[in-house]
């Protein structure tokens, strides 16, 4: 709700694919989800119980899932016929302790933390994430600056064209925005964000910046 009493409706109209295995934060989700008027796909933990693909894939804006879940796939996985280009982590305070390594136990591409969590903060996310920008909690932030602090300097060897798009990782920007940027096709910079993935051995693009930052790169 806005201040005014309203249902803010950033987010609205979006294919959301809900993949929650508690099931009071499965009908709590999408109950949220409903007021912002997504379409809610919910996609049972039983249809992918071997952790395995499922073809044909169903083309959504989002995944939402949360940390809680026993598997944590990839949004690559096709998750109950479903497919999605990013994934939107909710997190859960408890489990963001020392020994987490966020990125590699819960891979997604933003975050939001489940306590207080509303339906305007919900929807505003979405919108957020779909148009390619990139969320952190301030909780979670600061608890990766702090290791950071700590972390021994990561030796890449990026061009100055990766790096260049390493940049533009942590403005946020999608494939489509970098290309723009950097005057070249969306699928070339497709190939160039891959190669700085590879090259920093992260899984997606906010590990990456993460990493880049532990690293001094940024």
């Amino acid at each position: 709700m806005t201040g005014n009493g309203k249902v803010d409706k950033s987010g609205e109209g979006l294919k959301i694919g809900l993949y929650i295995e508690d099931d009071v934060l499965r009908a709590g989700l999408a109950s949220l989800l409903s007021q912002i008027s997504c379409m809610v796909e919910i996609i049972p933990p039983e249809d992918f119980s071997n952790h395995q693909p499922v073809a044909p894939a169903v083309s959504l804006d989002l995944f939402v899932v949360t940390s809680s879940n026993r598997f944590h796939g990839s949004k690559d996985v096709g998750w109950g016929g479903f497919s999605a280009p990013r994934v939107l982590m909710i997190l859960e305070e408890p489990e963001l302790g020392s020994e987490v390594d966020l990125f590699s136990d819960y891979p997604a591409d933003s975050y939001l933390m489940r306590t207080g969590l509303t339906v305007e903060a919900l929807g505003q996310a979405l919108s957020q994430v779909v148009s390619g920008q990139m969320l952190m909690p301030l909780s979670v932030g600061r608890m990766l600056m702090s290791r950071a602090m700590e972390s021994p300097t990561l030796a890449a060897t990026l061009t100055s064209r990766e790096t260049g798009v390493l940049h533009l990782l942590a403005e946020g920007l999608s494939n489509k925005q970098i290309g723009r940027r950097l005057d070249i096709s969306e699928h070339g910079a497709k190939r160039l964000v891959g190669s700085v993935l590879t090259k920093l051995n992260t899984p997606n693009r906010t590990s990456a910046v993460v990493l880049a930052i532990k690293a001094g790169l940024l």
